[in-house]
C-alpha cells in the first residue's frame, strides 16, 4: 500500500470537512493533514461558532506545527495568515498539495508551483477511496452548517464524482 500524502491545509476546508463528515477520523485513512499553527488559531479564535480546533487538536491524522515567528513579505502582505502560513509550510516542508478553498490563495499557491485542491476536491478523493459520506450528503451537511457553497462549483464536483457519488 502506498504511503499516505501529507497535505497541508487551510482554515475554511477544515471548517467544510469537520461539517461534512461524521468521523473526522476517517481522513487518516487516506491522508496526514499538517495543520499550521496560524491556522490553528483562526480556528480557536472561531471556537465560539464551531468545535472544528478541538476536533483538529484531538485527531491523530492532524500534525500541527507552531506558528511562524514571520511569514514572508510576499506571502504576507497578499494573503491572510491562514493562506500565507500554509503556502509557506508546503514549501519549506517540501510537502507539494495544499488544501485551500479561497480564489486568491489558490491562485497564490498555484504561482509558487503548488498542486491545489479544495474542500469538495478531497471529499471526492475521499469518496474514490470508498470512505466518507455520499458527495451530496457532504454538501447538505455543510450547507446546513452555513459554509457557502456554489450551485456551479457543487455540479462540477458532482460530474467529476461520477459514480463516486
Amino acid at each position: 500500500m502506498p504511503a499516505k500524502p501529507s497535505l497541508v491545509i487551510n482554515t475554511s476546508p477544515l471548517v467544510a470537512l469537520a461539517a461534512a463528515l461524521d468521523d473526522f477520523g476517517v481522513i487518516g485513512e487516506a491522508a496526514n493533514l499538517i495543520v499550521p499553527g496560524e491556522v490553528l488559531a483562526e480556528l480557536k479564535a472561531g471556537a465560539g461558532r464551531d468545535e472544528t480546533a478541538k476536533i483538529v487538536e484531538a485527531t491523530a491524522c492532524c500534525s500541527v506545527r507552531p506558528a511562524f515567528k514571520a511569514l514572508p513579505p510576499a506571502l504576507n502582505s497578499a494573503l491572510g495568515a491562514g493562506e500565507a502560513a500554509v503556502i509557506h509550510t508546503a514549501l519549506t516542508e517540501g510537502i507539494s498539495t495544499v488544501i485551500i478553498d479561497e480564489r486568491k490563495g489558490r491562485r497564490m499557491a498555484g504561482l509558487h508551483g503548488l498542486r491545489v485542491t479544495g474542500s469538495l476536491g478531497f471529499l471526492l478523493a475521499l469518496r474514490q477511496r470508498g470512505l466518507g459520506p455520499t458527495l451530496p450528503d457532504a454538501v447538505n451537511r455543510m450547507r446546513t452548517k452555513g459554509i457557502h457553497l456554489s450551485d456551479a462549483l457543487v455540479q462540477e464536483a458532482l460530474e467529476l464524482a461520477g459514480g463516486f457519488k
